[in-house]
């Protein structure tokens, strides 16, 4: 983003266009805590600077992922593993359909 920004009052961009940008982020804090741990302001602060930039952000968050294929290695009894594997399973591979589909729609205008 530093390229497309100047150091003037409002921090006006200087793009030679507006284009469209995505934010898609994985994370293991489930949905319902992202407020509670500030993800929220965090992402939505990430949202406006790549919109004042660019002109458009869209957001996706993959929340409560999985992270090891074996639990029982790690030091990570905070999280119920069974949990895990099955929204792995069945949610993960809608979050990933969904950011293909973000992908889709930020490519298709530079394939006319």
């Amino acid at each position: 983003m530093f390229p497309f920004l100047t150091y003037t009052p409002g921090y006006a961009p200087i793009t030679p266009k507006k284009m469209p940008t995505a934010l898609i982020y994985t994370m293991n804090v489930k949905e319902q805590a992202l407020e509670e741990l500030g993800y929220d302001k965090f992402i939505g602060r990430m949202q406006g600077v790549l919109t004042r930039t660019f002109g458009s952000c869209e957001v996706l968050l993959s929340t409560d992922t999985y992270q090891f294929s074996d639990y029982k290695k790690y030091l990570s009894t905070v999280w119920d593993s069974e949990a895990k594997a099955k929204r792995r399973e069945e949610v993960f591979p809608q979050d990933c359909a969904k950011a293909f589909s973000i992908g889709e729609r930020l490519a298709a205008p530079l394939a006319m």
